[in-house]
């Protein structure tokens, strides 16, 4: 399967980090922060790309292909939560499943097994936390 995140290097219609002072928080970033660029505080930007601070380093060095005019299913297959709707002999019917993303010599990647958001409601006694 095909994550849905590429690094922000200027591929795929990204901002190219390695040529800008700090790491501008991506999309999926500003909405888990309910801020827009425009109005965005400066202790929200990261450091600049640098030996130090590699590219890759931090979330807000990914962007989500389906905000750059790629398509879920077509370009990519997994979407901004890193999961899809998929049919397994246990499930049928069908169910949500979130897959951790690896290169090709098995490490795991961004956004690797825990993510910004999540898809569907939480459950579970007390639980009264807010969904996207």
């Amino acid at each position: 399967m095909i994550s849905g995140y590429t690094t922000r290097d200027g591929s795929n219609g990204t901002t190219n980090l390695n040529n800008t002072q700090v790491a501008l928080p991506c999309r999926i970033g500003q909405r888990s922060l309910k801020e827009s660029m425009p109005h965005l505080l400066r202790h929200r930007y990261g450091p600049a790309v640098s030996t130090a601070y590699p590219l890759g380093h931090y979330i807000e060095d990914y962007d989500y292909l389906g905000h750059h005019g790629l398509t879920l299913g077509t370009d990519f297959d997994l979407d901004e939560h890193n999961g899809r709707s998929c049919k397994t002999p246990e499930y049928p019917d069908g169910t949500y499943a979130y897959f951790v993303s690896i290169d090709a010599l098995g490490t795991p990647t961004y956004p690797y097994n825990i993510g910004r958001t999540f898809y569907g409601s939480p459950t579970g006694a007390g639980s009264k936390q807010p969904t996207r």
